[in-house]
Formats: structure tokens, sequence, C-alpha cells
């Protein structure tokens, strides 16, 4: 692809919309970059610095514009740029189109293939490329509680700050993971391998400006210290559910009820292993298997189930309760950074036949309120709902364990975090 970086022009506007390493990063795979002349001048970037990283150097911008096929930008095209646009162009930048109607008629009209970053997001829901922006926020407090999965602890802080941290961003850590087999050449790994130095850069300075980090489970205080440096307190998150609340009986499973039946719980994503769950029930004729949960692979999923398996979404908290009351067992085959339907599971006695990984290593227990499997195969899970079955399970050993993960806990360790953090009270 041949894609062009044109200077910008809006007033006070400094910043070049890529570095020298994306520019590096785009060219090692093949595609062509072209940098107008000057553009990375505000930036502190000089033209040779790019030229260096493989790019090319030109001094006309309607040529820029015109040879390109992709042009990256950091601002919205202004009035005298409207000129530029064409049917085909892709055009990647911020562009806020909700608060600039004439911009808006302009891309529809000139049939212009428009990305914005702030509305980019992956199949999880995360933006990743709003990272930088949350460095122009400031918090004013004595201690700040970030909840971050991605670019939240880059926020400014006048006091101290405290990071939950439930992974540090998949986007630039697990990007193999994060995009899925098969999405080297896809347009958001195109992107994210240009821009991923920078946002390497920006977000470990992030995380070097908190006090103190808490990692949701075992696995991401490992990724935390490996991606920043830094040792953090592990601090379970709260689970579970009232198995004393009001239930409501779920008809499309109803007929099951007696009997009883494996529930999964999960997103219908392809890193989800549902199809590993449906080849195991194939084989398990006489076994049924209860999938709630919606997502891009449902109506895969559905057209390749046995008909010992039953696809549900949409269900209230009361009919979730029912569910989950009346399963045999909860089946997890995801690796999870933690995991929240194991504690669900608890609160109703219920045991876990989980994948040996991620987050189910800190809430289950082999063989006390449930079983693993080590691969997410239809063989192995098929062979831990045989083991499953031949347990005889403690119920109530099940339900004391889930409520370890209570609510009254993790708020309780929390206030404690914070006291760390506080300022010390000046003596009477």
């Amino acid at each position: 692809m041949r894609i062009g970086v044109p200077a910008e022009i809006k007033n006070n506007e400094f910043r070049v919309a890529i570095t020298p390493s994306g520019v590096h990063a785009l060219t090692r795979r093949g595609h062509e970059v072209t940098v107008q002349a000057g553009a990375g001048a505000g930036s502190g970037i000089d033209d040779g610095e790019y030229a260096a990283a493989g790019a090319a150097i030109g001094d006309d911008v309607e040529a820029l514009w015109a040879d390109s096929e992709m042009i990256l930008k950091v601002k919205e095209p202004v009035e005298s740029e409207y000129r530029f646009l064409r049917p085909g162009l892709v055009l990647f930048t911020y562009l806020h189109l909700a608060a600039d109607r004439p911009l808006t008629e302009e891309l529809l009209a000139r049939r212009v293939t428009s990305i914005a970053y702030e509305t980019v997001a992956t199949d999880s829901g995360a933006l990743p490329l709003l990272a930088p922006a949350a460095s122009a926020m400031h918090v004013d407090a004595e201690v700040t509680l970030v909840s971050s999965t991605g670019w939240a602890h880059g926020f400014r802080t006048t006091g101290r700050t405290l990071v939950y941290c439930h992974s540090p961003a998949r986007f630039l850590y697990l990007r193999r993971q994060y995009l899925g087999q098969g999405s080297r050449l896809s347009p958001q790994a195109l992107v994210l391998g240009a821009l991923r130095p920078g946002l390497l850069r920006w977000d470990r300075r992030a995380a070097r400006r908190a006090d103190r980090y808490l990692a949701n489970s075992t696995i991401v205080a490992e990724r935390i210290a490996r991606a920043y440096g830094i040792e953090a307190r592990i601090l379970f998150p709260p689970g579970g559910m009232d198995p004393l609340a009001g239930q409501q009986a779920v008809p499309q499973v109803e007929d099951w009820a007696a009997s009883g039946y494996h529930l999964l719980v999960s997103r219908l994503m392809p890193y989800k292993n549902i199809d590993a769950a449906l080849g195991a029930f194939a084989a398990l004729e006489d076994e049924r298997l209860v999938v709630i949960g919606r997502g891009p692979l449902k109506d895969h999923l559905v057209s390749t189930a046995p008909p010992n398996v039953r696809f549900l979404e949409g269900l209230e908290d009361s009919q979730m309760r029912w569910a989950y009351a009346h399963a045999t067992a909860l089946l997890a085959p995801s690796f999870e950074d933690f995991g929240l339907t194991p504690l669900e599971a608890y609160s109703f006695g219920k045991p876990v036949l989980a994948l040996r990984g991620g987050g189910y290593l800190d809430t289950v227990r082999d063989g006390d309120t449930g079983l693993f499997f080590s691969e997410p195969t239809p063989s192995a899970i098929a062979d831990a709902v045989h083991r499953g079955q031949r347990v005889s399970w403690d119920r109530e050993a099940i339900t004391t364990h889930g409520a370890a993960f209570s609510e009254s806990r993790f708020a309780q360790a929390l206030r404690d975090e914070i006291s760390l953090l506080r300022p010390a009270s000046p003596e009477a």
C-alpha cells in the first residue's frame, strides 16, 4: 500500500501522524511511505530520520495526496484540504464527525473510506488508539484509584495513584492473541503495527508514574512484571451471585432441568473455544450443554452444534440464577485473565471444569471445587466431563470457597491499599 503523511495545517497542531519507528514498521512489511517535507518539525523529527527509516520525502503536497492510497493525519481535514479527497482514498485520522457536519457531508459525497482513531474498536470493545488522549486528562485528588485494561493508567494526577490492573494493554503486549490468527495483514494489524512503538513508550512512562499497582490475578501480575518491571500485589475481584434471590425458569431448557446439563457462559468469540466444547458434546450424546452468550460466531456455532446443545442469550438476572441452579457443572474452556463465571457457579455449589491456565488457576481447586483439563480440545473436554461425573462433589465446600471472593473482602482490601497512599494526618 502507498501511504502518505502530509504536514498538519490546522492552527496550533504541531504533531505528526507517524514516527520514524512507525515508518520502519510499515516499510519492513513492504508498504511505501511518503512523508511531506517538514511534517515532523513541530514534533522535533527531521526529514532525515524519516528517510533513514525508509520513507520517501515529498515537497509536493498535492502529489502526495494524489499518489497515496491511504493518508495518515493527526487532525481532520480542514476546508482547504477538501479538494484532495476522492473516491477510494482511505483516510485515517481523528475525525470527530458528530461535531463537524460539513466534513461529514464532504467525506460522504467524495466517497472516502474514513477511519477515525477515536472509534477504532476491537472485538472486545477496546479503543486502543485513544491511549495518548488520557495524558491530557488531569485528576485532582489525594489518591486516585484507576481501574485499567488499557490506557486509563495514563491519566495525570495531582496526588498519588493506585492502579488496579486487569491486564497491560493486550493490543501492545499480546498482539497475536488479541488480533487472532491470520490477521497480520488486516487493516487493524497494519495500524497497530505502525503505532505500536510510540504507544509502547507512552504506556511504560504512564505505568512508571503510578505509586502502586494491584493485579486481578497471578497471571496478570506476571504480565505487569514483564511489561513494566513492577511488582504488583494480587487482589482478586469480587464475584458470585445471591443464591437466595428470586429465580425464573428458562423455557428453552426447562425440559432439561430435571436431569441436568453442563453450562457454558461466554461471549461467542474465536478465542473462547466454544467450538471445542461443541465437538466434545457431539461425542457425549447422553450429555447436554447449554451455552449462554452472544457474539460474532453465533450463527456459525448454532449451525454446527449437535442436537444436545442449546444456545441462549439476553437472559434476565433471575433466569441466569435459575440456569446456574439447575446445571450439573460449569464448563470454562477459554483462557481468562481472571474469569468471573466460576465464582457465579460456586454460589450455587456447582463444580467447574476449566482449562488449566490464566485466572482459573487462582479460583479452581483441582478435585475440590472443580477439575482441570490441559488443552481446549474436544477429547480433553469430554474426558473432564467423564471425570467430573465420577466425583462426589461437596456442594457446601464449593459454596464456602466461592464466598472467599466476596464483595466485602474486596472492598476492605481496597480501602487498606488506599490508606497506605494517603498523606499522614498532622498530629493534633
